[in-house]
């Protein structure tokens, strides 16, 4: 059984950073050491150690990636059980993290599609009398749209700072048997 000990949050991701770097290394030695001409030395001395080499290699990314899998399903379990107040309202991490990476940037465009350049762009294409002006008429309100605009831009911005103290500072959640 694979055994995650007491870290935060960051020290979580960062611990997955690292195991993926571990494998990596462990992939380039594999590599190096799966095959051997029969007229090379081996780099370690016999061909059964050079195969207990690889075996061992081959076995320790199979533990670091079992470790790995473990960590990332404790660290998405605790951004699923914690939560957090960001401007009066309850959201998970897990919530916090899918509005920083796609939902404030998706409301954000839409609420910038409240313009008349659409119209604009049609008007260009009537023949009108001269002198007469065909008016464009917004279907929105400015204030209501530039309010919704400064909503979802602090959101994202709180977001964004809080996050940095909060992965620093939340235990990371071991899940229940």
């Amino acid at each position: 059984m694979i055994e995650i000990t007491a870290m935060t949050l960051i020290e979580a991701m960062k611990g997955l950073k690292h195991t993926e770097r571990k494998i990596d290394s462990n992939k380039e030695k594999i590599q190096k050491y799966a095959a051997t001409l029969d007229n090379e030395r081996l780099p370690f001395e016999t061909e059964e150690n050079q195969g207990k080499e690889v075996q061992a290699l081959l076995q320790s990314c199979e533990d670091l990636d079992a470790y790995r899998r473990k960590l990332k399903e404790c660290v998405e379990y605790t951004n699923l059980m914690t939560k957090v107040e960001i401007q009066g309202a309850t959201y998970s991490i897990s919530e916090l993290l899918f509005i920083l990476r796609k939902t404030a940037d998706s409301m954000l465009s839409v609420y910038k599609c409240l313009n008349i350049d659409s119209a604009r762009g049609r008007l260009r294409g009537f023949v009108v009398d001269a002198g007469k002006q065909i008016p464009i008429k917004a279907h929105y309100k400015e204030a209501d749209k530039n309010e919704k605009l400064k909503k979802w831009q602090e959101l994202k911005d709180t977001i964004e700072s809080r996050l940095e103290v909060i992965n620093a500072t939340t235990q990371l959640l071991k899940i229940p048997e």
